[in-house]
């Protein structure tokens, strides 16, 4: 079987080529870096994700979760007029504002935290607890 031509199913690519494809996308498109994931791959794990919960620290990663830059975006959301059911769930907060799972999550725990919904009820919704007046007298609108 030496010397036969063997069957190669899928695109050939030369490297001259494949690096013209990534410059033009990279001259074309905006950048986005989630600041959390690129502290995770530089930095690794926090001592304290080994746990489960928050645990000892739970004043800090709430402290930590809500000076996020979306959790006072998301609290206003959260507690829009328009919002009949007053619940929220971490799905809704990830398809709104395009978060992750684990993001979206703090986040939500943080607002619990701090009073402004109520606590975990299993793979149901939660309810909002603020209203819409009660936040703008505290960060405005």
């Amino acid at each position: 079987m030496e010397g036969r031509a063997q069957r190669v199913q899928g695109a050939f690519i030369e490297v001259d080529e494949a690096r013209a494809v990534m410059n033009y996308i990279r001259a074309n498109n905006d950048a986005y870096f989630d600041p959390e994931i690129e502290d995770l791959i530089l930095n690794g794990p926090p001592p304290e994700s080994a746990g489960i919960g928050f645990g000892d620290n739970d004043e800090a990663r709430v402290n930590k979760a809500s000076t996020d830059p979306y959790f006072v975006p998301i609290l206003k959301w959260v507690v829009r007029d328009d919002n009949i059911t007053r619940t929220v769930s971490i799905s809704n907060v990830q398809r709104q504002f395009g978060l992750g799972f684990s993001r979206a999550g703090k986040i939500i725990d943080a607002l619990c935290a701090a009073g402004y919904i109520g606590d975990n009820k299993g793979s149901k919704s939660r309810d909002v607890i603020a209203t819409r007046e009660q936040v703008e007298s505290i960060y405005g609108e």
